[in-house]
């Protein structure tokens, strides 16, 4: 399973991967370059509409599962 941690330690580093600066990732998201920070640092994480979109900005795909069966 992953967490919000893992998922940010995956956009941290396919950020660096496409040389997307935190600065650069906060001006396409509308947020503060401190936001990003954070998130990075796992001091508090993003919404999912934030995640969807950062995933989109890096060519990531995010599958979700259903596990209430």
């Amino acid at each position: 399973m992953i967490t919000d941690k893992n998922m940010m330690d995956i956009i941290r580093i396919e950020g660096k991967k496409h040389k997307i600066s935190q600065e650069e990732m906060a001006l396409k998201l509308g947020v503060s370059r401190t936001a990003i920070n954070k998130w990075y640092k796992g001091e508090y994480f993003p919404t999912i509409t934030n995640y969807v979109k950062m995933c989109e900005i890096l060519g990531l795909t995010i599958l979700v599962e259903n596990t209430n069966r």
